[in-house]
């Protein structure tokens, strides 16, 4: 796909890139996965449970009523859920740009341990580069174009 911004987002077999030669350099065409890992599937079904068990037991609480109110009263930026939009992968730079390069960034071979896993992801966090993080909320949703016109204030609802 194309984009007229030229992010570079290699997830989900999507590159962005201003034209067919830049998605190309970046790897346009590749195989998705070489070979077979049965070790890493198992490892990854218990990532997913215990994300989806995290995720939904989140999810009522940030939701509740009383949440809502005491979030409301205390964060002065505060978005309630009823304008917040829904969670999906295009409009959330997360899932997408900015994952992509903290993931680029960790040194896979230096993870052998938990606490090496926790040590590599602080040191990795660090060489997300700003600008990255800038272009893929500017082009994000028209709120965040409004985020940034008003300086980083909050929004008016």
């Amino acid at each position: 796909m194309f984009d007229i911004d030229g992010v570079y987002n290699s997830k989900n077999e999507r590159i962005w890139a201003p034209s067919r030669v830049d998605a190309d350099v970046k790897g346009g065409i590749r195989q998705v996965h070489t070979r077979s890992t049965p070790c890493g599937s198992e490892i990854r079904k218990r990532q997913v449970r215990r994300q989806l068990d995290f995720s939904t037991r989140w999810r009522k609480a940030a939701y509740h009523r009383k949440t809502q109110d005491w979030c409301r009263t205390h964060l002065p930026c505060f978005i309630d859920k009823d304008h917040w939009p829904p969670n999906s992968p295009d409009l959330n730079p997360l899932d997408y740009c900015i994952w992509d390069e903290f993931a680029g960034a960790i040194n896979w071979d230096l993870v052998t341990s938990n606490t090496a896993f926790i040590n590599e992801l602080k040191r990795s966090v660090k060489k997300i580069r700003p600008e990255v993080v800038f272009e893929s909320c500017a082009s994000w949703t028209n709120r965040l174009y409004r985020l940034k016109q008003a300086n980083g204030n909050c929004l008016n609802k």
